[in-house]
């Protein structure tokens, strides 16, 4: 509980780096279960996103598919 509030289904959260790795763990067992593939083009999900036709997937889990971070590096998250 924060600031005399209780946790409920709308309480949003900033999830920051930490929710990376288990997104990537999700996605990798989607594709182990042959429910999508890691070689599918973001745009098969996301057609509207810039370059989404040009960029898998596994680029995105490891970094290399081009698209630059969307926060500033002295980006400060603010209190409260």
């Amino acid at each position: 509980m924060a600031a005399g509030r209780y946790a409920d289904a709308a309480t949003r959260y900033a999830l920051g780096s930490i929710s990376k790795q288990f997104t990537a763990a999700a996605i990798l067992l989607l594709d182990e279960q042959g429910k999508l593939s890691i070689e599918d083009k973001v745009s098969k999900y996301f057609p509207n996103l810039t370059r989404a036709g040009e960029i898998s997937i596994r680029q995105l889990l490891t970094h290399v598919s081009g698209y630059e971070d969307y926060a500033p590096q002295d980006y400060i998250i603010p209190s409260g």
